[in-house]
């Protein structure tokens, strides 16, 4: 009896974990169960897993995944009711206008701390996102940030930097501000005709952190293919495909590293949980996203 009930919980837990492991496309599962994982937390188990989240719980940074959430989405929604020859007009002049109109001058503001919530971030680039529970100092998401927009830059034909610009935040040159209204009307137009295939995209090509609260409600963050994501919103799906590379539980707090390190008091880091949890966005932003 013994034998057979320690058989029949080996194979709860080895099972999925084979054909995880054995799988050669993206394994889908529940965000739910996914959200109830403990013993294989940031592990291969959940960079092979993907699953498909639904936007109504999605955000960009601390902004709701929505037309009324997030100027990308508003721009390519907007572009969808003109005509398919404006597009790419529609789309830059609405991103045009959110550059003009929504000064942000460091990073806190652009997670909607209040001055002084974490000293640090009031003096860090406005383009840097710092979450309390990833390992990277200020220093380190700098340097990996500023590499990652010269390189995703140079392969669009931009010799831009993090300063000049990245996608969504800044948009500070023109030929940036074209490059992305460009690149938002291509996918528009491949999706909406093809479809959207994640197949041709390793893991789906887009990449989301799970976060959790203590009542075991649950939204998600992108972390990758962010694009694609405004994109399919914009034309209404429901929910996203997507590979869950980590999972943040509220109650975790005390052993979230800049919590540790003491960059983030306690209660500042659960403020920032809370403001993406809830997305909150920022004074700004909704200011502009309000007017219509």
């Amino acid at each position: 009896m013994v034998n057979r009930l320690l058989h029949s919980i080996s194979s709860q837990i080895l099972n999925p974990l084979r054909s995880i492991l054995n799988a050669r496309e993206p394994v889908y599962s529940n965000p739910e169960s996914l959200s109830r994982m403990r013993i294989f937390r940031n592990t291969l188990l959940l960079r092979r897993t993907c699953a498909k989240l639904p936007v109504t719980q999605g955000r960009i940074v601390v902004h709701k995944l929505s037309p009324q959430g997030h100027y990308y989405v508003k721009a390519l929604s907007q572009a969808l009711q003109g005509p398919k020859a404006e597009r790419f007009q529609l789309i830059r002049t609405t991103l045009g206008d959110y550059k003009n109109h929504v000064p942000i001058t460091n990073c806190a503001q652009r997670l909607g701390l209040p001055p002084g919530t974490v000293p640090e971030l009031d003096e860090a680039p406005p383009w840097l996102i710092v979450y309390p529970w990833v390992k990277q100092s200020i220093k380190q998401n700098i340097e990996h940030k500023n590499r990652e927009t010269l390189h995703e830059n140079q392969r669009d034909g931009l010799n831009l930097d993090a300063w000049q610009g990245g996608a969504s935040y800044p948009l500070a040159d023109e030929a940036k501000l074209e490059s992305e209204a460009r690149k938002l009307e291509c996918l528009l137009s491949s999706v909406e005709s093809q479809g959207y295939r994640p197949e041709h995209y390793k893991d789906g090509g887009i990449g989301a952190t799970l976060m959790v609260n203590e009542s075991g409600e649950r939204v998600w963050y992108v972390s990758g293919g962010f694009h694609r994501v405004c994109v399919l919103t914009a034309l209404g799906h429901s929910s996203i495909p997507a590979s869950v590379s980590r999972i943040v539980k509220r109650d975790h707090v005390n052993r979230w590293p800049l919590v540790r390190t003491g960059l983030f008091s306690k209660k500042a880091a659960l403020d920032l949980f809370d403001q993406i949890f809830e997305g909150k966005g920022f004074t700004a932003h909704n200011d502009w996203m309000m007017k219509g």
